[in-house]
């Protein structure tokens, strides 16, 4: 019986840990998603801006239907705003 628990709780802790680090990869890829929208787009800065308004919709509409939580979607948001106020 022993076992059975020790195995229980040895899977539990391995999938909280991958749960939370595909949580962090989808934070990061979005994060680098970001960047480089910024980067093929920096001569044209309207066509960043629309990028980037396009990918500030589609995370709401992510954290709405809860595929991404509320800080997943705080950090994302902080950094498409601080992208946005750098545009002008």
């Amino acid at each position: 019986m022993d076992i059975r628990k020790l195995a229980v709780t040895g899977a539990s802790i391995v999938a909280g840990w991958l749960f939370k680090t595909k949580k962090r990869r989808f934070v990061s890829d979005y994060l680098r998603k970001i960047d480089s929208i910024c980067s093929v787009h920096s001569v044209n800065r309207d066509k960043c801006r629309e990028h980037l308004l396009e990918m500030k919709g589609e995370a709401l509409r992510l954290f709405e239907k809860g595929k991404i939580d509320e800080s997943q979607f705080a950090v994302i948001d902080t950094k498409l705003a601080q992208r946005l106020k750098g545009l002008g």
